[in-house]
């Protein structure tokens, strides 16, 4: 990579100034009522502050889980609220399939897939919006058996509980219209953005198939994801993708846009770079938190 040429020697950050940082950017370039891309969702954060500032966030992300886990988090029911709805959900004897029981006991089998029927069939309010998160936290990224004790209305209860005395009152005041909106497919943005975009936030990620799969079945099971759906996300490879990236990116971005890029190897996106620098790219200003991560301000000049 021609780093002296594009890359400037990086501004250190704190985990605790970056959220500062994603404030300051988003009040320079865009404007209230502003829509804002936010193109595979790395950090939530972001997301939260374009919508605490006022801005329309639009989220698109390849990985079937960061709807399930995000969505969630803009709304904040009461506990009572919660605890009358799982009030609602009434378990069920289902007949398990012998495949199953190495992962679950016949309770909690029962359990999931009532939870599953009853989400089905009800809307997508905040209340269970926050339970399909809270399962995908139960159903833990690994294969190994759960524990028989595990009780999943009291796991619900008890985690919700905890997250909502350490959310910040910032978060409780998000206004409904900021909401983000989290689209299924690119070609809804066009139609989106047809005045284009003032920013875009891009953290360009490897999705690996098999790993994703192996690490996630449960959850997969849980919420319908096919491996079908995994083959149409990693049919291609990183670079490819970068490059498939990047020209929905100059589409949508304007010229003396900002492209704000997050990303922990940078030496990755080499060739995204030389196209972007191509293409009247240049690079204003570049950061480096302790995580580690990288931040790049990109700027359309033309």
């Amino acid at each position: 990579m021609e780093e002296n040429t594009f890359l400037k020697t990086p501004m250190q950050v704190s985990e605790n100034n970056l959220l500062e940082l994603m404030e300051n950017i988003i009040l320079k370039t865009t404007k209230e009522d502003s829509k804002v891309l936010l193109y595979c969702l790395n950090n939530p954060n972001f997301a939260f502050a374009l919508a605490t500032n006022e801005r329309i966030s639009f989220i698109l992300d390849n990985n079937p889980l960061t709807k399930i886990h995000t969505q969630c988090q803009f709304s904040y029911p009461s506990s009572a609220g919660l605890k009358n709805r799982l009030k609602e959900i009434k378990i069920s004897c289902f007949e398990m399939p012998p495949d199953m029981s190495k992962y679950f006991a016949p309770r909690i089998y029962n359990e999931l897939l009532s939870f599953k029927e009853f989400l089905k069939n009800s809307p997508d309010d905040s209340i269970n919006l926050w339970i399909k998160c809270l399962i995908n936290s139960f159903l833990a990224p690994t294969n190994t058996k759960i524990p028989e004790d595990m009780e999943l209305k009291e796991f619900i209860v008890n985690k919700y509980k905890q997250i909502y005395q350490n959310v910040s009152s910032t978060k409780l005041l998000i206004l409904n219209p900021y909401i983000p909106n989290f689209l299924s497919s690119p070609t809804e943005l066009e139609s989106i953005f047809s005045h284009k975009a003032h920013l875009i936030y891009y953290a360009p990620s490897i999705f690996e198939k098999d790993r994703f799969y192996k690490q996630n079945f449960l959850r997969m099971w849980f919420f319908d994801i096919t491996e079908q759906d995994l083959l149409k996300m990693s049919k291609i490879n990183f670079e490819q993708q970068l490059n498939q990236n990047f020209i929905l990116i100059n589409k949508i971005l304007e010229t003396g846009g900002i492209l704000y890029i997050e990303i922990q190897d940078i030496q990755k996106m080499e060739k995204f770079f030389k196209i972007a620098t191509f293409y009247g790219y240049k690079n204003i200003q570049y950061y480096q938190s302790s995580n580690p991560k990288n931040i790049l301000l990109l700027k359309k000049f033309f």
